[in-house]
């Protein structure tokens, strides 16, 4: 089998020595920009990944800390795929385990804008879930990441309808909160509540009868469905384009031009047209249902302030 020097190797042969096969495993692996100083090894895998962090970290300036986590999540994943490494491979759980010590390391000595700024720079990216999930966890510790985290992973929902759901964001901010109780708590919890969860609303105006006495008061719906996760998440209709400014109209699915002219269409086309739409709509749906599901799960305070939002809406 070819290596990354593009040697002949046979990393099960007896014939070699057992140095050189598990330096050639690694190097494959891991594939680093520059060839290491000596031979790797499990036992000092460790410190050439420190060092390696460290050459990224100065090359790389403000993005240093995504490229160390982008680096070693190649890592990680390589060793988890076919034809890479033998799948039997003793040195994969150590190598995995030293990457994962590296990648905490890291993390625990920024600050906290880093934290955030980096984590979610590769939640865009296929980094392995264990990973993943414990840079999350171990952010979680740091009191001013989740709220942070939250609304940079939140925000950009904002305005999103049925043919721009942003799925992509929206799994980045799933991620988030499966990773840890502490993040589905934070978004309930200040300052997440104030800005992205139920943000304060005060009534413009009212109505009042004869006398003078006010027998209602605008309500706090349209707030919540523009300005709220919630309303992000489970605004997008086959008739959000009501919701939208006409200047954007065209982009929903009611001002879309494959619906112009249906008098002209075929009822397979209509036909066609209807699916499209239902699929679209059980779409965002789903993505609703998993949003929901989770903070109804996470405790009383989710539950309660779930329950609450709908109530006001």
């Amino acid at each position: 089998r070819p290596s990354a020097q593009g040697e002949d190797i046979q990393p099960m042969d007896a014939k070699r020595p057992k140095e050189d096969v598990e330096h050639a495993l690694l190097v494959k692996v891991l594939q680093p920009a520059q060839p290491p100083q000596g031979k790797l090894s499990l036992e000092s895998v460790g410190e050439f990944l420190e060092s390696e962090a460290g050459r990224l970290l100065s090359q790389h300036g403000a993005k240093g800390l995504e490229e160390v986590f982008l680096f070693l999540a190649k890592g990680w994943r390589r060793s988890e795929e076919g034809g890479v490494v033998p799948s039997s491979w003793s040195g994969i759980p150590p190598l995995q385990e030293a990457i994962l010590t590296v990648a905490l390391t890291q993390l625990i000595t920024v600050s906290s804008e880093d934290k955030v700024r980096s984590l979610s720079a590769i939640l865009e990216t296929p980094v392995p879930s264990r990973l993943m999930n414990e840079l999350l966890s171990a952010a979680s510790e740091d009191e001013s990441v989740p709220a942070q985290l939250l609304i940079s992973v939140a925000r950009p929902l904002q305005g999103r309808h049925l043919n721009e759901s942003r799925s992509g964001q929206f799994g980045k901010l799933l991620r988030v909160l499966r990773s840890s109780k502490t993040y589905q708590l934070a978004l309930v919890s200040s300052p997440c509540f104030e800005e992205i969860f139920k943000p304060a609303f005060e009534s413009k105006f009212v109505w009042r009868n004869q006398k003078k006495e006010v027998y209602m008061q605008q309500r706090p719906g349209n707030m919540l469905q523009t300005r709220s996760l919630l309303g992000w998440v489970l605004s997008p209709s086959a008739l959000d384009g009501a919701t939208m400014p006409t200047s954007q109209a065209h982009m929903s699915e009611a001002g879309a031009g494959e619906w112009q002219d249906l008098h002209r269409a075929t009822r397979q086309r209509v036909e066609g047209l209807q699916r499209g739409t239902q699929m679209k709509v059980s779409g965002v749906q789903s993505q609703a249902a998993e949003l929901v599901d989770i903070l109804l799960r996470a405790g009383d305070a989710p539950r309660t302030a779930v329950l609450q939002w709908l109530g006001a809406m």
